[in-house]
């Protein structure tokens, strides 16, 4: 009778958390559905989308907490704006992707909205008014479709883009690719399916996501298969075989961190195979652009986590890009330099640990201050 007894006690026990789980699923799923879309069509040439106006949503980001995003009317992660320029202010547009959009971190978190509250108390006219138009994905032809379709309008005393390592993608199928798994033991028909649809049941699951972000997001590297590693050692030995600083971070990756070398080895890979005769076309339109508005262009390079590890001194591909921006009238503006001061003095929590490229609250501290740095040496601030 105990026996009995026990074995419903732990059915009961049971039931109830599956019950308990099943509500929370259901909770986050509705809580996802219920949000608007983040982006929306846009009208403007040469933008594949834009923001959603006026919206905010809520995500829980790689193991930090849940952040709400918000948007002004015109879809910019900023607080809301008129077209016309108030009179004592003055603006600064800001041009780039999920970086310069702040993914992984809180709206005032934002190298825009800490570039802007370094401004305000030095300025002796009136206000600055810092506008992020960073939109998740956007390349660099895209800076340049955002900046004449629209940012332009706002009437900028200055623009800054945000280069990223993804910005001047190859061909997404030529580049790494895993190699197939060896296949699995022959199950009964029967099992295989139910483990097929069990898979996909949590490959879905929205708390199982939740739990993994956690957790245990970005420790995918650790699952690599030798075949897979072996994979990776030998592109990065070729694409970066006179860079030998570059191939002993990543070294020093797998070996200390072992997180998600494919994603960085892409995104570092993209930013090693610019095409140079694309780029500068662009580059000359902003410089043409800004010599005739008399408005200053700054242009700067996000590093990755690659950049920052012990001993690597490489800064590809940064010193071609900024020269070519300088060759074509742009204000340059190092930023590899300063993060790896940063890592120099001990602090490690400057990249998100999902991809490696998104900085997290405190590397977005060093890109406002390095960019404050040089409008005062540059006489932008009186």
């Amino acid at each position: 009778m105990r026996l009995k007894n026990g074995l419903m006690n732990f059915s009961l026990l049971l039931a109830g958390i599956m019950v308990a789980l099943l509500l929370l699923e259901i909770i986050l799923r509705v809580t996802y559905l219920l949000q608007p879309s983040e982006l929306v069509p846009t009208q403007i040439s040469g933008l594949p989308y834009e923001n959603r106006p006026s919206s905010a949503f809520w995500r829980y980001d790689y193991g930090l907490s849940w952040i709400k995003y918000t948007k002004n009317s015109y879809g910019f992660r900023s607080p809301e704006i008129s077209v016309e320029k108030p009179k004592s202010t003055r603006r600064i547009l800001v041009l780039g992707d999920s970086v310069a959009f702040g993914g992984n971190v809180r709206n005032q978190e934002t190298f825009s909205a800490q570039l802007e509250a370094f401004l305000n108390p030095m300025s002796a006219f009136g206000s600055w008014q810092v506008i992020n138009t960073g939109t998740s994905s956007y390349n660099f032809h895209n800076y340049w479709s955002m900046l004449m379709g629209k940012g332009a309008q706002f009437n900028p005393d200055a623009v800054i883009i945000c280069i990223t390592a993804n910005d001047f993608e190859i061909d997404r199928g030529n580049d790494i690719t895993r190699p197939p798994s060896a296949s699995a033991t022959a199950l009964p028909r029967t099992v295989s399916l139910l483990l097929k649809k069990t898979k996909t049941f949590l490959g879905k699951s929205y708390l199982l996501d939740h739990v993994k972000k956690k957790f245990n997001y970005g420790q995918e590297e650790a699952k690599l298969s030798p075949e897979e590693k072996q994979v990776v050692q030998l592109e990065v030995e070729s694409v970066f075989k006179n860079d030998p600083s570059t191939r002993q971070a990543f070294t020093w990756l797998a070996k200390n961190e072992g997180r998600n070398i494919f994603a960085l080895y892409k995104n570092l890979l993209y930013s090693r195979n610019m095409k140079w005769d694309v780029v500068q076309p662009i580059m000359a339109n902003f410089g043409t652009w800004s010599k005739q508005h008399q408005v200053p262009i700054y242009l700067f390079f996000c590093p990755t986590r690659v950049h920052c590890v012990p001993g690597n001194n490489s800064t590809v591909p940064e010193p071609l890009l900024l020269s070519m921006a300088f060759q074509n009238g742009l204000h340059p503006v190092p930023m590899i330099d300063a993060f790896q001061e940063h890592y120099r003095q001990g602090d490690q929590a400057l990249f998100a640990r999902s991809d490696y490229l998104h900085p997290l609250a405190p590397g977005h501290t060093v890109i406002a201050q390095r960019l404050c740095k040089r409008l005062i040496d540059d006489g932008l601030i009186k």
